[in-house]
């Protein structure tokens, strides 16, 4: 991905394809037939949603405009809306919302959370991967927008102030959450190495992959997966 406007975040995790098919098998037993993605960027994440047989309608959410054009050359069965989830309508709820990597741009995470129980139908489910621990904050996440990592507590407080039962909340990727520390919270490197980031989910992500689904979530993770559901009503 070579545009320079496209943020870098988006484009140097372009490699990442066993990353987001993991995250895809996660989510996908809460996905449903009608699924909202907040923050769709260029549409990696938006392609798996996609090709699953149980997706009927895909809307993604994008705000901006040069992710959107991007997004669009993919010419893939979806409804981009042009804005946030503030502007949706509420006429038609969604059988699932996912926020991958997105959260953490967002000031009023508070208000945010609330609109997406407010989008799901009764029974609908929120399926929600964010950054985690507050001692990886570096100055990359700085650089990337980011206004915190979370942690466990405090995240399932902020679902359950919603309105959200919170179903699982796990930590993801306990080799990654060593590499991050030491890349850019002692060294303090400014980016990624696409090509570092290939080879991780190539050749180490499998691996650590199969042992988190054998063994169960890690007791620590550059990660959290988490999976909430808005009650019957």
């Amino acid at each position: 991905m070579s545009d320079s406007h496209i943020p870098y975040e988006l484009s140097a995790m372009e490699g990442a394809c066993n990353y987001r098919t993991e995250l895809l098998r996660r989510f996908d037993p809460f996905l449903g037939a009608r699924v909202l993605e907040v923050g769709a960027g260029i549409g990696f994440f938006s392609e798996h949603l996609v090709a699953r047989t149980a997706t009927r309608s895909l809307v993604a959410v994008e705000p901006d405009p040069v992710c959107r054009v991007e997004l669009e050359k993919k010419n893939i069965e979806l409804e981009i809306h042009s804005g946030t989830v503030l502007s949706l309508p509420d006429d038609a709820p969604f059988d699932s919302v996912v926020s991958s990597n997105v959260l953490e741009h967002i000031d009023d995470d508070a208000a945010e959370v609330q609109r997406y129980f407010e989008l799901l139908r009764p029974g609908g489910y929120f399926c929600l991967f964010v950054p985690a621990r507050r001692e990886l904050f570096a100055p990359i996440d700085v650089s990337f927008g980011h206004f915190r990592r979370y942690e466990k507590k405090g995240l399932r407080v902020l679902l359950e102030d919603a309105g959200f039962e919170v179903r699982t909340i796990s930590y993801f990727n306990f080799i990654g959450y060593f590499l991050w520390w030491l890349s850019f919270v002692v060294l303090k490197k400014d980016s990624f190495n696409p090509r570092m980031v290939r080879v991780y989910d190539q050749i180490a992500f499998p691996v650590v992959s199969l042992s988190e689904r054998l063994l169960g979530a890690p007791p620590i993770g550059q990660s959290l997966l988490v999976i909430a559901r808005r009650s019957e009503e």
